[in-house]
């Protein structure tokens, strides 16, 4: 936060490849060619692990109180929040952790929200403004809130759960 509150951040080649070595100090583990934008916020770091090509962009929170994997090539979109734990309903003092998981070639889009435990599958998108409460199958597309899947990515129906077997809890 301190160094995106000086004009320096705003030199984006420089303030990207800064993050980028910040971010292989406070992390678990990162990969090559991250690219992590302004104002992104995290509970911890060292519960997070980010492989290859991953970009995070503007104003992400990432809670890694419990455990967050992010994949290769993941795209997480401005004002998304990605949660690794959940207070119970009754006594809100209660904390459960959990693991996170968003696999490879996953876009979480504008203002959406992954809950604690939520598994994003493969090359799956959620939509903007879409809360993921419940697992995301590889290849769908995600939206609303609570999201469902509206669609699977054209051309890989024939490797991807159907619309039916995908929206069943």
């Amino acid at each position: 936060r301190q160094f995106d509150a000086t004009p320096l951040a705003d030199n984006v080649a420089f303030a990207l490849r800064f993050r980028e070595m910040l971010a292989g100090h406070l992390f678990e583990d990162v990969g090559e060619n991250c690219r992590f934008f302004k104002g992104i916020t995290f509970t911890y770091g060292h519960n997070i692990t980010i492989g290859d090509n991953a970009v995070i962009h503007d104003d992400v929170h990432l809670d890694d109180r419990g455990r967050l994997t992010i994949g290769d090539r993941v795209s997480i979109s401005d004002s998304a929040h990605v949660y690794s734990h959940d207070h119970d309903v009754v006594d809100q003092t209660h904390v459960d952790n959990y693991h996170t998981i968003i696999e490879d070639d996953v876009r979480l889009t504008y203002d959406s929200m992954v809950r604690a435990g939520v598994k994003v599958g493969e090359n799956a998108i959620l939509a903007a403004k879409s809360i993921a409460g419940s697992d995301i199958p590889a290849h769908h597309i995600a939206a609303g809130s609570p999201a469902n899947s509206i669609a699977v990515k054209e051309g890989l129906a024939s490797v991807a759960d159907s619309l039916e077997d995908a929206n069943v809890d």
